[in-house]
């Protein structure tokens, strides 16, 4: 998959602010305030190599997830 690298520093307070604008008539969507919005400065295509190193890597966490599922909210009380 390509990953696009936006002109913002704000994640979720960036979205949340999408979506209000949409939300009080501002846009008439979310597609729209977007549209408008949202600046892509880059996108980045994976060469194959990183693709193949992705997914041994995703392997690896599929395997490993199930087992330390239960340690992730210990791990949040730290």
């Amino acid at each position: 998959k390509r990953v696009v690298v936006l002109k913002t520093q704000e994640g979720s307070a960036y979205g949340a602010a999408l979506l209000a604008m949409a939300g009080t008539g501002a846009y008439a969507s979310v597609p729209e305030a977007c549209a408008a919005i949202v600046k892509v400065t880059r996108t980045i295509r994976p060469r194959p190599a990183q693709r193949r190193a992705y997914a041994r890597c995703y392997q690896q966490y599929r395997r490993l997830y199930p087992a330390l599922k239960a340690e992730f909210p210990r791990m949040a009380r730290l």
